[in-house]
């Protein structure tokens, strides 16, 4: 199984807020030193809670904020080493994200053919091929299970289900060969969540995609992933590569967040 993205002691820092020196220089160290890997055709979940990292991770995977320290690789690039024409062209399509906030990562003035028309733009600027937008919305509103005239509504005319539909419809149209969902459920009501991670499973079979799943809810990581990553406090603590055995991790924080969701259950089984 070949690797198409390996991210190697990734290190980041941001300047701390409310320094009582006017210059202050102090810094607090967002990440120290991830290391990991996505393979072909997999989905690898990252889950942790909220500031242990997960998302600022995101963001440099996706090539939306340089680390400090340590390389990207995606497919054999370096993703922030300067680039020839090329290498820039292949990196706009070989990776894109879907948003925990469906409602402000899509313009609210823009219809839906507009919407997912942004990364078609960006797909006949990477490849200079010519597209046939009208005809390939359609085509990509019904891979993710919505008709075609959808392509003429505003985002305020669609549910919150179906308007995440779009923006998975918005990743599939560069044709990339990852896509990263940074907390792309989590907005969404229970039922909701399990059809667009339903969605998301067969997509992924369809097109041989590779998943980066970003999560602090465990329950969506079992349901979906092939292998889990537990951050906290900026630090990769627990991997599991065998999904059969994630009662078996070993780390007392990534315990606590799996007896958090076994006690749930339990919880809801005692009220049925």
């Amino acid at each position: 199984m070949s690797i198409l993205l390996e991210a190697k002691d990734i290190r980041v820092s941001f300047k701390k807020e409310n320094q009582t020196r006017l210059f202050g220089r102090e810094r607090q160290q967002v990440l120290r030193g991830i290391d990991l890997h996505l393979n072909e055709q997999e989905c690898l979940g990252i889950i942790g809670e909220s500031g242990s990292g997960k998302s600022t991770l995101g963001r440099v995977l996706s090539g939306l904020l340089k680390p400090e320290g340590g390389t990207i690789t995606i497919c054999g690039h370096d993703l922030y080493a300067r680039h020839t024409r090329e290498d820039a062209r292949f990196l706009q399509h070989v990776l894109s994200v879907v948003f925990q906030d469906y409602t402000s990562s899509a313009n609210p003035r823009f219809r839906v053919s507009s919407i997912i028309g942004e990364s078609l733009r960006a797909l006949e600027h990477a490849t200079g091929q010519k597209i046939d937008r009208k005809k390939r919305v359609a085509e990509l509103l019904e891979q993710v299970g919505l008709p075609a005239h959808f392509a003429i509504r505003y985002p305020h005319e669609l549910s919150g289900g179906q308007l995440q539909r779009v923006c998975i419809a918005r990743a599939l149209a560069i044709r990339p060969r990852i896509i990263l969902l940074d907390e792309a459920i989590s907005s969404l009501d229970a039922s909701t969540q399990v059809q667009i991670m339903d969605l998301l499973a067969a997509l992924r079979r369809e097109y041989a995609l590779s998943y980066l799943f970003i999560t602090h809810d465990l329950t969506s990581i079992t349901y979906l992933c092939d292998r889990v990553v537990f951050m906290n406090q900026g630090e990769i603590v627990e991997r599991v590569d065998d999904m059969s055995r994630i009662s078996e991790i070993s780390s007392s924080y990534a315990r606590q967040l799996l007896e958090a969701v076994m006690g749930l259950g339990a919880e809801q089984e005692s009220c049925a």
